[in-house]
């Protein structure tokens, strides 16, 4: 006596699609995110700082990893990219300059605890130093004002190449 299990079959083959599926999502999602950062990275970059230009070199969109998006309260299946100053540049992250160049430095004394305290290219000096203070340039925040009309519809627009360029195949 021959029989076929068809039940596991149509089991394992809605399993396929279903994966199949999320991962169609994922990648149209993902099109559609790319392409709204591309305005805003280039408004980044426009409005940083130009003092050496690392910053604005630094400016990227990436993935964020599970324990990323778990800090940010994301689900670990929604798809999620961070815009910003994420790229190191000669080595160095500048995320930490980026908020302080957004938020702006209040005046303050930094104070060495072994005597001498490191300056910018490698000089030294000794005690305290009266810091003046940055003023905020929030050049981020300026950025998504300035695109934020056109977000949804560049999203959008993303989503639908990469549909067409998948309805191609």
């Amino acid at each position: 006596m021959f029989t076929l299990d068809i039940d596991e079959q149509l089991t394992n083959l809605l399993k396929e699609l279903t994966e199949f599926e999320l991962t169609v999502q994922n990648k149209v999602v993902r099109s559609g995110l790319v392409a709204l950062s591309k305005p805003l990275k280039k408004s980044m970059i426009d409005n940083a700082p130009k003092d050496h230009g690392y910053l604005a070199q630094s400016i990227n969109h990436k993935s964020l990893r599970p324990n990323q998006k778990a800090r940010l309260n994301i689900a670990a299946d929604d798809v999620a990219i961070i815009v910003g100053p994420n790229k190191k540049v000669n080595g160095f992250s500048q995320s930490r300059k980026a908020n302080l160049v957004e938020g702006g430095v209040k005046a303050h004394v930094i104070e060495s605890k072994n005597k001498k305290l490191r300056m910018g290219a490698g000089g030294f000096a000794e005690g305290k130093i009266k810091h003046p203070g940055v003023k905020a340039n929030p050049f981020m925040g300026d950025s998504l004002e300035q695109n934020e009309s056109n977000l949804s519809g560049l999203f959008y627009q993303g989503m639908a190449k990469t549909l067409d360029r998948i309805r191609a195949q």
